[in-house]
Order: structure tokens, then sequence, then C-alpha cells
């Protein structure tokens, strides 16, 4: 198992982590609001007689950038390419619910996938937007593309 230092504690990337994780990229694919977020934060810190600190900054959070705040120095110790395989998954279900645009789900994945090979795959797949801008290619030939990518 693996697991993260943060501030003198040893987290293993159990479930918890797992849920903050999917919290703190779902809130901007659209997968979950504030409040869910909020609401499973409050159940957590209920069940903690001594609540970590980003406990308590995600059951005051007002926004998605405090949810951000509250979890990346936990997340930031996970390596990239365990970020990039959970992370395909998230964008996966975000394309198939319709909560994000391919395009943005392209930005996204350009921010967070492992460089070489992954990034120039992303930047064809980008570049197919211009080609159905000129009237090539259709917009469910492109998501077809993007999920089969992601599904790598």
């Amino acid at each position: 198992m693996i697991a993260v230092v943060v501030n003198m504690y040893c987290y293993e990337v159990d479930d918890n982590l797992k849920h903050l994780f999917a919290f703190r990229h779902g809130v901007h694919l659209g997968l979950f609001s504030v409040e869910e977020v909020v609401s499973w934060a409050e159940a957590l810190f209920e069940d903690n007689h001594i609540p970590d600190e980003w406990m308590i900054q995600l059951v005051i959070a007002q926004s998605s950038d405090d949810i951000v705040q509250a979890i990346d120095p936990i997340l930031s110790y996970v390596s990239e390419e365990e970020v990039w395989t959970t992370l395909k998954t998230l964008l996966c279900k975000a394309m198939k619910n319709k909560t994000i645009s391919s395009y943005g789900i392209l930005q996204y994945a350009a921010t967070y996938a492992p460089e070489g090979e992954i990034s120039n795959d992303i930047f064809y797949l980008l570049l197919s937007f211009d080609d159905l801008e000129q009237g090539y290619g259709s917009l469910e030939e492109i998501d077809a593309e993007i999920l089969m990518f992601l599904k790598k």
C-alpha cells in the first residue's frame, strides 16, 4: 500500500484519500457540488476525535477553490502517474455525463497528463477541433477518440 506523509502524519492511500482526489477534481468537472463535499467532510469530521486541518478546511469550504486549497497539500505527494491514472477515470465519467465539454476535458487532461507520448496524443486530439472548424470530421468522432485515449 502506498503511504503519503504530510506534516508528520502518514496517510495510507485508502478510501479517504481516493475520495479527496475525486472531490478535488470532481468539483471542477461538475461531478460533485461543494455541498456534497462539505457533507462528506462533516460526516468524517464527526467520526474523528482529533480531526486533521484539511477536514476542518473542508467543513468550512464555501467554494470549489476552498476545496482545492484544503486538499492540494495532501495530494501533492501522490505521484504523477497515480494522479493521471485516477484522473482518466474521472474524465471519462465527466465526458459520459456531459458535465464538461470534450474540449474542456482535453484542456484539463493537458494540465495533468505526464509528459511525453501522452502529451502528444492530447495535442493531436486538440488539433482535431481545428479540423472540425474547417469542416472535417465530426464532434462524435472526436468524442470517440477522446474516450479511447482516456481508456488507454
